[in-house]
């Protein structure tokens, strides 16, 4: 697979799928995810991981690709985790775990 292997989670949001080894750019977007979860802010979550509110934006909005789902609602300045953004929180540490 060129680019690196796809890291997500499969349509029925039970499991997460490794095809291949998982690249460092998704485990980066992955880790960013987590903080934009919890916090319910991508400022938050930037200030939480010393990062731009756009930098952030752009990571989740880049794991959404590979994905092919949208993690969070995004309306005025809040942001609210869709049900797969709740399944995929729900596995990360064993993503993460996995790497």
């Amino acid at each position: 697979m060129s680019g690196g292997a796809k890291l997500c989670f499969n349509p029925s949001w039970a499991a997460v799928a490794f095809p291949g080894r998982p690249s460092i750019e998704n485990l980066t977007n992955i880790r960013i995810f987590v903080p934009a979860y919890e916090e319910r802010s991508f400022t938050a979550a930037a200030v939480r991981e010393h990062a731009t509110q756009s930098g952030v934006s752009q990571h989740v909005r880049k794991l959404e690709e590979v994905c092919g789902v949208k993690m969070f609602s995004r309306n005025k300045g809040q942001v609210v985790p869709t049900p797969a953004a709740d399944a995929y929180y729900g596995r990360r540490i064993q993503v993460l775990t996995f790497w």
